[in-house]
């Protein structure tokens, strides 16, 4: 594969911030955000406002269910992940930013 010129030059900007293992993992951790999709929408624009308007349905019936703060934080916390994964902005395992 042929290299691109300003890729050659990225790298080497990045090569003169950083020592070698900060550049490694922070490779890796690129390699690992595309390969789980990050930044690339998962279903269609169409499909993910229709399930964006079922979560805002959801996220009602559960603030209004007789369950503890908490229990209600995590059912909203993980069904929202989901909703910023199918959209391509969240990471399982990433970290916040």
């Amino acid at each position: 594969m042929e290299k691109d010129p300003k890729s050659e030059e990225l790298l080497q900007r990045l090569q003169n911030m950083m020592d070698a293992d900060q550049l490694a993992s922070l490779l890796e951790n690129a390699v690992r955000q595309a390969e789980a999709g990050r930044g690339k929408r998962q279903i269609s624009e169409a499909a993910l406002k229709e399930v964006s308007e079922a979560y805002n349905r959801y996220q009602s019936i559960v603030q209004e269910a007789p369950l503890s703060p908490t229990t209600k934080s995590t059912y909203l916390l993980h069904s929202h992940n989901f909703l910023k994964w199918l959209d391509g902005d969240f990471v399982p395992g990433g970290r916040i930013r």
